[in-house]
């Protein structure tokens, strides 16, 4: 099991690797909101420039949530698909697979 702390910083090393595309200067991805599951952790993420000024000019198109699971810290990035019913699906396989529904 992790620690939401623990989950943070895998988020936040894997966005450390993100780059704009094409590159600008000084822009990264950021946290933005954290939502916890039974499952873990759901983490959504834009770009540090639209924080900044708010503009949707400045917004990074197609970004999903971030999942870490809180069992052994996988993450897996749910891209901009139907979010909703992406993370629902993610609920509903960990329930599958954890005998109870909850944490061991």
């Amino acid at each position: 099991m992790i620690t939401a702390e623990r989950a943070r910083e895998i988020v936040n090393a894997y966005l450390a690797k993100l780059q704009p595309d094409p590159p600008e200067e000084g822009v990264t991805a950021v946290v933005i909101r954290v939502q916890e599951h039974r499952f873990g952790w759901e983490f959504w993420y834009q770009s540090s420039r639209y924080v900044q000024t708010g503009s949707t000019r400045d917004m990074w198109i197609g970004t999903g949530p971030i999942v870490v699971d809180r069992r052994d810290g996988r993450l897996e990035e749910l891209g901009g698909r139907q979010f909703g019913d992406t993370v629902a699906e993610y609920q509903r396989v960990y329930d599958q697979e954890t005998p109870t529904g909850r944490e061991p």
